[in-house]
């Protein structure tokens, strides 16, 4: 309840200081809508980042990307985050090539009886 009466005294305070602004620029030329402007407030408890990223790791796998990245609150915009991270898996590839090839079996075997293995020489 006394987070509700502190919400509306500062919604007025700052509505009062916006219809100033609003004036003052208004006196400058500028047309502004002191209305336009709706602020928004969020009562919440700061979230616990290890205990969320903890979460994630272990819903790794059993839930999509997607919404393992909606769960993080400094994340608008998870479709937006996704792309960035295809990019940036796109840029790595491109930048380490020889981590992106198959493995082979070389043409020629090397018997290890031969002298000079390991650059050792006998002798």
């Amino acid at each position: 309840m006394i987070t509700k009466v502190k919400e509306s005294n500062y919604k007025r305070g700052l509505r009062q200081r916006i219809g100033i602004f609003a004036k003052y620029m208004g006196l400058q030329q500028i047309a502004l809508d002191a209305n336009s402007i709706v602020p928004q407030f969020s009562r919440g408890l700061p979230k616990n980042l290890l205990e969320l990223s903890q979460v994630i790791n272990n819903l790794d796998g059993k839930v999509s990307l997607r919404q393992l990245i909606s769960l993080l609150p400094f994340v608008e915009d998870p479709d937006a985050e996704l792309e960035e991270l295809e990019e940036e898996k796109d840029k790595n590839m491109e930048r380490v090539p020889f981590f992106n090839q198959t493995n082979t079996k070389p043409e020629e075997e090397v018997a290890d009886e031969e002298r000079g293995v390991l650059g050792e020489e006998e002798g």
